[in-house]
């Protein structure tokens, strides 16, 4: 499909559109979670839509999410089935990095892929950080977790702050506040002598409830507050939820022959925990020898509108790799992240 066939528009408050493209997926976002994360990042949430005259729908989208002064991030690419594979995403994706990066003046440019899409971030200069999975956990607890006292968080939360810089999750308040946003009732963290030992946020699912993110001091405290969210949901009647857990929570890594992996066994975090889908924390890191690569790779048109954004990256790659080095130092208090679209 030519890009005369189509156009990227800013489609400010506009969330319908997207969900309806996220349930043809078969994704599991709820309206709700895209009309708060579209209303906190109007300006940065982008559809494709036909220029066929009289045909005016969306066929594809994109969404710029301000986690933190830091870090952009990008999710909800998503074109419709009969319009793949004709350059949509890529152009979406392209104005997302354009975004993310000239407007937002965000040094650090996160997004999770499928493996069957690394290539094409690839391309973009991004990186893998970790590989994580998204898992049906049951609601029945799970055996031989340790009590501990659970409290519902309310913001603003006294001793966050020190509890995520003691953790490493330096500067997540504002994200936290966000996903906390989705579903206030669903979020609660374990206290030992006053002190926050953990947190833990839930939400609606389309398909099934979301556990995550999930961040402990120790896998007993993560396993008491799975526990909590476990049978909050259990309590409404729900059978299974999603948890998306990093594949270092797992006894076996994955084994990848070709795309087709051997599934990870064995979470610490829930025994039951079954691995169904894998996605790639990336980020762009564009050094200087690659900046160079990806500019002579674009043709002359896409070269005068990339490499602003190129230059920016290669600008903020030190700040990109101190970011890359503290998320490692992070991943064995990390238990589950916030989902695809939230980091």
């Amino acid at each position: 499909m030519n890009q005369k066939e189509y156009h990227i528009v800013a489609a400010g408050n506009e969330y319908q559109p997207m969900f309806a493209l996220s349930k043809e997926a078969g994704w599991n976002q709820t309206a709700n979670d895209l009309s708060i994360l579209v209303a906190r990042n109007a300006r940065f949430n982008l559809l494709a839509k036909l220029n066929t005259p009289g045909l005016k729908k969306a066929v594809g989208s994109g969404l710029v999410t301000s986690l933190d002064p830091t870090v952009a991030w990008i999710g909800m690419i998503l074109v419709n089935t009969q319009y793949r594979r004709r350059g949509i995403a890529r152009a979406l994706m392209e104005n997302c990095l354009i975004a993310a990066r000239i407007s937002g003046d965000h040094p650090v440019v996160g997004l999770d892929a499928t493996p069957q899409g690394l290539k094409v971030y690839r391309h973009l200069g991004f990186i893998p950080s970790f590989n994580y999975w998204r898992c049906e956990v049951p609601t029945r607890k799970a055996p031989g977790a340790n009590s501990c006292e659970i409290t519902p968080i309310q913001f603003p939360v006294t001793g966050l702050p020190a509890f995520l810089k003691q953790t490493g999750i330096e500067d997540k308040n504002l994200w936290l506040e966000l996903v906390h946003s989705l579903f206030p009732t669903g979020s609660w963290m374990a206290l030992e002598e006053k002190k926050i030992r953990g947190l833990v946020m839930t939400r609606p699912g389309r398909l099934k409830p979301f556990v995550g993110p999930l961040i402990a001091n120790s896998l007993d405290t993560a396993g008491c507050l799975l526990n909590q969210a476990l049978d909050f949901w259990q309590q409404q009647g729900h059978r299974e939820v999603f948890v998306d857990i990093p594949e270092r929570h797992f006894q076996s890594v994955a084994q990848w022959e070709d795309d087709h992996p051997q599934l990870p066994s064995g979470c610490h975090l829930h025994p039951e925990a079954r691995a169904k889908r894998c996605l790639v924390r990336m980020y762009q890191l564009v050094a200087h020898d690659a900046f160079q690569q990806l500019k002579t790779s674009l043709d002359l048109e896409s070269s005068k509108r990339l490499t602003p954004m190129l230059e920016h990256a290669n600008k903020n790659r030190q700040l990109t790799r101190k970011y890359l080095k503290q998320e490692q130092k992070t991943l064995d208090r990390l238990f589950a992240t916030g989902g695809p679209e939230l980091s």
